[in-house]
């Protein structure tokens, strides 16, 4: 899995370098993004359905992402979409002083469609959706015991543009599965009411800032 992770990486990055000039100068067309923002997981974060969050333990972190909109249609003042993120990383602590625990989500190639209203020649408003393949690690720093699982999140999400000036937010939701559930894993043998206990929510929030390159 690592290596797969980092060979998509790899190529997420080349694509993004090759494609910085790519957009089209109008401001409803694609083109390159990179954003980075608050990241903020939400009460129930990696629990179960089963399970809530009765204490006061909350996460907050950053989040950097980095992919390409390709136009598919145009038709002024409106466009069409393919919204690909490479590569998402989401990281996250949390605001207890008595411990260090620490919330890891990447996804790789995230895909979905964009639907674009321009309301000039400067500024426009994106609304999206996307899936993706995530991996989620979780643990405590300075505790070598982490759990990690994989699993299939969505997207859903709008930002506003400026010129090369991006702001929005996303609100990201699904289930990931315990790696030890998988294969040949010790809880693989696990079903019913079990197994759900081990497929964590990974709802959360973005705040998000940014720039589309490409654009005037």
């Amino acid at each position: 899995m690592k290596k797969i992770l980092s060979v998509l990486a790899l190529v997420g990055c080349v694509a993004f370098a090759n494609n910085v000039k790519a957009g089209g100068d109008d401001i409803i067309e694609g083109g390159p993004f990179i954003t980075t923002g608050l990241y903020a997981p939400s009460a129930h974060y990696y629990l179960p359905s089963t399970l809530t969050n009765t204490g006061d333990i909350r996460f907050t972190g950053l989040s950097f992402q980095f992919g390409h909109d390709f136009l598919i249609a145009a038709f002024s003042p409106m466009s069409v979409s393919i919204r690909a993120t490479w590569v998402e990383l989401n990281g996250a602590i949390d605001n207890e002083s008595s411990t260090n625990n620490y919330i890891f989500q990447g996804s790789i190639l995230k895909l979905g469609p964009q639907f674009t209203v321009k309301f000039s020649d400067e500024t426009a408003m994106d609304l999206f959706g996307q899936v993706s393949p995530t991996v989620a690690v979780t643990g405590e720093f300075g505790n070598s015991s982490a759990t990690s699982s994989v699993g299939a999140t969505g997207t859903l999400g709008a930002a506003f543009r400026f010129k090369k000036m991006i702001i929005g937010t996303e609100y990201c939701f699904g289930r990931v599965l315990n790696n030890d559930a998988r294969g040949s894993g010790p809880l693989s043998a696990t079903t019913g009411a079990a197994r759900e206990n081990l497929k964590y929510r990974t709802n959360h929030i973005k705040i998000v800032l940014g720039l589309q390159f490409g654009k005037p």
